[in-house]
């Protein structure tokens, strides 16, 4: 029987799975777990019929779920049996000494008798699995109301599990978030934090964390003169911009204690800032005298100038003291408040212009503290982008830019320069750098996502340079592309895809790296790879079957 395998397989599915809980399966070569999408880029989807052979397994699980798994059939194409599939049987449990859960300095800390402020992850598989399950099951790419009603309840139950009453003995919780399975804790002594490591449900715990800047030609080289020619804006949609310091003046608006401006006040109707928090002593950071933030989200308007801008001030990157300084605790609420938001105020991107002070990685970092966020804040259609960082490294990212699951931007000229450019951070000269020149100062290895025009970029009154400017390019591009007259439906993914696969190649002559460089029009005009719902490995719907509902 000739039909697309697609319809044929969820016909299947559909048959013999409750509403509640689709599994879709790897179809194909089963021995190398080949994806749905690799096997119809080998076209066999069109060229050969398909058949289903069901095995039906009783697993005995909470609900007794009656599990059926399929392999495929088909001519031309060898196929693994049923016998080479089935059983399953779950991955061993390894075994992991609790200690290796937290950073040295944190256990040496504590076995020298300090109190320590630390934040909390938590596992969450079980919970992600289930969500994408739900998503599956109703055919999108984000967290509706419902879905991520659902994982916040359970993220409640999931600390209360850890922490009952908010407490794990001499542990108490001074920060619980909602939208993100973390918690910020005061640990006393050595022995509390050994019985917080020991946690099962505790994946892993970071210490408080420091963070630096990454410092009207740049336009036309991403192609954004066309796209508002076409009216393509980024209206309906909302950049995030988490910063140092704005001046409200510079975006038609006053501060709410300007009594004698007949600004609007920031934040309200006929200012350009359409929401404002702030995340730290408000007094200090008004006065501290910084703009780094104000050119950020004058890149971000230039870019998208149809999107509506927040701004979520977490610290001085200039006034660096205890009181200004920016730190994980300003930061991962910042998030947190993004997360909260993405649904009301159709959150399409956030822009991270700053980095750790800490290690740089080669490759992406996997054990980021980042990677939760960056995670959640995909489950609800919104995208990260972080600017890759100025130390002038051929090999390393800094977080967040190493983190999976974001966009990582690099720094190139916007035209040519005569002369030398001295980077102080990176201590590194170009020598009458041309036009589309990678800096030397921008970080770079092969986990780059893209590069943008970021030296030097005169926005909102003031000239900055650096990928801290390249960087709200892309999340500029990122509210065009996802506005509800372009492509809002769309996979985050092919939302990427429409950028990487544009644009002219620009060669780091650093590494000889060839990245893509932003191109908005093109962008526009470009139709991704197709791509379909994430299938998930047998392994993870073992998982999620054995988890319950």
């Amino acid at each position: 029987m000739e039909r697309p395998a697609a319809q044929f397989l969820a016909s299947g599915f559909n048959k013999y799975f409750s509403s509640r809980k689709l599994f879709a399966m790897h179809v194909g070569d089963f021995r190398s777990f080949e994806s749905f999408n690799s096997i119809a880029r080998r076209k066999c989807i069109n060229k050969h019929s398909w058949e289903l052979v069901v095995k039906k397994y009783v697993l005995t699980v909470r609900k007794q779920l009656a599990i059926l798994f399929s392999a495929c059939a088909f001519s031309l194409q060898p196929c693994a049996s049923v016998a080479q599939v089935l059983p399953l049987k779950p991955e061993s449990p390894t075994t992991r000494n609790p200690l290796e859960k937290a950073p040295a300095s944190t256990i040496e800390k504590s076995r020298s008798g300090i109190a320590q402020e630390l934040y909390v992850e938590f596992e969450y598989k079980d919970i992600q699995n289930k969500a994408e399950g739900m998503r599956r099951n109703k055919g999108i790419h984000s967290n509706d109301d419902e879905i991520e009603n659902a994982v916040r309840r359970e993220f409640k139950l999931l600390r209360e599990e850890i922490f009952p009453g908010g407490r794990l003995g001499a542990i108490t919780i001074l920060h619980a978030s909602d939208v993100v399975p973390t918690a910020k804790v005061l640990v006393p002594d050595f022995p509390a934090l050994q019985r917080l490591l020991s946690h099962p449900k505790v994946k892993t715990v970071y210490e408080e964390q420091k963070y630096v800047p990454y410092l009207q030609e740049s336009l036309p080289l991403v192609g954004q003169p066309g796209a508002r020619a076409a009216g393509k804006t980024g209206a309906g949609t909302a950049v995030v911009v988490i910063d140092d310091f704005i001046i409200p003046s510079l975006f038609g608006c006053k501060w709410p204690e300007d009594t004698l401006s007949p600004l609007p006040v920031i934040g309200t109707n006929g200012c350009r800032i359409s929401v404002y928090r702030s995340f730290g002593p408000p007094d200090v950071y008004r006065t501290s005298g910084r703009v780094h933030g104000s050119n950020v989200v004058g890149i971000v308007d230039g870019v998208a100038p149809g999107t509506k801008l927040v701004f979520l001030q977490i610290g001085s990157f200039t006034n660096l003291s205890a009181i200004t300084e920016p730190t994980w605790d300003t930061i991962s609420k910042a998030i947190e408040w993004t997360i909260q938001n993405a649904k009301a105020h159709n959150i399409s991107a956030v822009n991270l212009s700053f980095g750790t002070t800490g290690p740089i990685h080669t490759d992406t970092c996997i054990g980021s503290r980042y990677s939760v966020y960056f995670s959640r804040l995909r489950d609800l259609g919104v995208i990260p982008v972080s600017a890759s960082g100025n130390e002038g490294s051929k090999t390393h990212l800094p977080e967040p830019a190493c983190t999976p699951l974001g966009v990582s931007v690099g720094n190139i000229y916007d035209l040519s320069m005569n002369g030398d450019v001295y980077w102080d951070l990176a201590r590194c000269t170009d020598t009458s750098p041309p036009v589309y020149r990678v800096a030397c100062s921008s970080n770079s290895n092969s986990t780059v996502t893209l590069l943008a025009p970021g030296t030097s970029i005169y926005a909102a009154g003031y000239p900055f340079r650096g990928t801290s400017q390249a960087a709200p390019h892309v999340a500029g591009a990122i509210a065009v592309l996802r506005a509800p007259n372009a492509f809002p439906n769309e996979s985050l993914d092919s939302t990427i895809q429409r950028m990487t696969a544009t644009g002219r190649g620009v060669t780091d002559p650093k590494n000889n790296i060839t990245k893509p460089l932003l191109n908005l029009t093109a962008a526009l005009a470009y139709v991704p790879v197709s791509q379909s719902l994430p299938i998930p490995t047998i392994q993870s719907i073992f998982n999620m079957i054995v988890s319950g509902d």
